[in-house]
């Protein structure tokens, strides 16, 4: 008698969990044998809900929502602060004395403390952030006499807002609490195990009539490419870490 197989699925990564019942979803959405039996549709309908649970807590986890955000408030720090060090150093060569002292000695103080594109997120808004002080500081003169005030301003500001998004993203994440993680995964997994329990009695109350067949060994051979590939590719790569 046909009947689905068993899997362990607390061997899963979060990310294949989420794609072994994605998997599952999908073939039930394309067999209409399954759902056809209303106990059967009710589980699968109980099951994608859970899969959309899972897969949202997952993506939050992993990546905040103001990720993009503080993207593109760092891109415009960056550009301002090309802009303000451009301005600086074209001024060294200018005809007026005090303004091409001012801009070596400024220049060079920009260049002490080494921004550059890429720089780690965190270190490079603690370093603008020093830069800002001492352009509203001990280099406030030489700020007002090359006519960049608006850059410092402008750059204060869009450090400000970097600094802002940062701490925002991380109370996000620790709002997004693994345990709401995992409680979303156990979810999927009481509502798979419910599925495969209906789906086996079908096979067992109605043999062939029940016509569920196809997707009985659909799922074997999905869960068989699991133990196979997905679960032996982990256990390989804790092996290697362990010798490592």
């Amino acid at each position: 008698m046909k009947k689905i197989g068993n899997i362990d699925l607390t061997r899963a990564t979060k990310a294949a969990h989420v794609e072994f019942i994605h998997s599952v979803c999908i073939a039930v959405d394309e067999s209409p044998e399954v759902t056809a039996n209303a106990v059967a549709k009710k589980a699968a309908e109980r099951l994608k809900t859970a899969y959309d649970e899972e897969r949202e807590n997952l993506i939050l986890s992993n990546k905040s929502l103001l990720t993009d955000d503080i993207h593109a408030a760092d891109t415009e720090r960056d550009g301002l602060f090309t802009g303000f060090k451009g301005t600086v150093m074209a001024q060294q060569r200018m005809p007026d004395a005090a303004k091409a002292e001012a801009a070596r000695e400024l220049t060079q103080r920009i260049k002490d403390y080494r921004l550059q594109r890429g720089m780690q997120l965190d270190g490079e808004t603690a370093m603008i952030g020093k830069l800002v002080e001492d352009c509203e500081g001990a280099y406030a003169s030489h700020v007002e006499r090359l006519g960049v005030g608006p850059y410092v301003v402008a750059m204060k500001a869009a450090n400000e807002r970097v600094h802002r998004l940062i701490n925002e993203r991380m109370q996000n994440q620790r709002l997004r609490k693994e345990a709401e993680v995992d409680m979303a995964r156990r979810q999927s997994d009481a509502a798979y195990r419910w599925l495969v329990e209906v789906v086996n009695a079908m096979q067992v109350l109605l043999g062939d009539e029940a016509g569920v067949g196809h997707f009985i060994d659909f799922m074997n051979a999905l869960i068989k490419r699991y133990r196979q590939v997905v679960f032996a590719k982990r256990k390989r790569n804790k092996d290697a870490a362990v010798e490592g």
